[in-house]
């Protein structure tokens, strides 16, 4: 599957339901969700306030001595890909983290206990070692000014894109994973916007739903599509019904294609019925007045 382009797109919509009854449908793809992630992850920085702080730790591996030394090791900004995000089950994206800065020194044991250095990798900003783990998206009430969030608490399935002698990348991505369980509640949480419940008439939004769904489920590691795709948020207005659907990953993208992909981040879908019954019915009753009711 690719993004429709906008034209294709509003005539696929046509007679059929996109928002499968909630009432306001809201898409933000992977392009728009890391920069979010990344203008965070410079706030952070800039103020110190929530930065996970450069990690060392020592890796050792085998019966032979072998120690794999990490120190100062700096992550990127955090980056989320949507491969594994499906409509049908729970909001789940695949987490990336880049290990830009550091140094990796690998060092055995000569007969007699004397430790020697056998290799030394500088780890730079572009082209090094990467962290990612399988993450759940959760979200806050409306109310509170909640919204959706990224808790490193609910991360699992870790894997490091490098192997360690006899270590496998899954058990050396365990040993960052209880790093991370480690960190401050302020370094494990990762925002991607609010939804507010000021006073906006009948488009002050109450509650909310979360998915998340890939572009296409079958693309290929190596295709522009692997790993794009978006979040979705299924919106209850004021004095509106919670919808009890949501559409699969088959169901059509409503992100629009753009070519140069600099155009159209996401997509925000009002329910016809809402805005006619809410907005149209109110207003012309309002405007003809003499006791018409629609």
């Amino acid at each position: 599957m690719s993004k429709l382009e906008l034209t294709d797109l509003v005539e696929a919509m046509q007679g059929k339901s996109s928002t499968t009854g909630w009432d306001a449908l809201v898409l933000y793809d992977q392009r728009k969700t890391n920069e979010l992630l990344y203008q965070l992850y410079v706030e952070r920085y800039n103020t110190g306030v929530g930065m996970i702080e450069p990690k060392s730790m020592d890796i050792p591996w085998g019966d032979q001595g072998y120690v794999e030394h990490i120190y100062n090791l700096k992550f990127s900004a955090p980056k989320l890909s949507f491969e594994i995000s499906r409509a049908e089950d729970a909001p789940r994206t695949r987490l990336t983290l880049d290990m830009i800065g550091g140094m990796i020194v690998s060092t055995n044991t000569m007969p007699g206990g004397i430790r020697f250095v056998t290799r030394i990798n500088t780890l730079l900003p572009i082209g090094g070692p990467q962290l990612w783990m399988d993450q759940l998206i959760t979200q806050g009430r409306v109310s509170e000014g909640g919204g959706v969030m990224i808790d490193l608490q609910y991360a699992d399935n870790f894997h490091a894109n490098f192997v360690v002698g006899e270590l496998a990348q899954g058990q050396i991505g365990m040993m960052f994973k209880e790093y991370f369980e480690g960190l401050a509640p302020e370094q494990k949480c990762f925002p991607l916007g609010n939804l507010i419940g000021d006073l906006n008439g009948i488009l002050t939004p109450v509650s909310f739903e979360i998915k998340t769904r890939a572009l296409d489920q079958d693309a290929f590691v190596e295709s522009p599509e692997y790993g794009d795709g978006a979040v979705m948020l299924f919106i209850t207005l004021k004095d509106g019904v919670n919808g009890t659907a949501f559409p699969n990953n088959s169901s059509t993208y409503l992100i629009p294609g753009d070519g140069e992909g600099t155009q159209y981040t996401g997509t925000m879908l009002l329910s016809s019925k809402f805005f006619m019954q809410k907005v149209i019915k109110l207003e012309l009753e309002r405007a003809i007045g003499r006791g018409l009711v629609l």
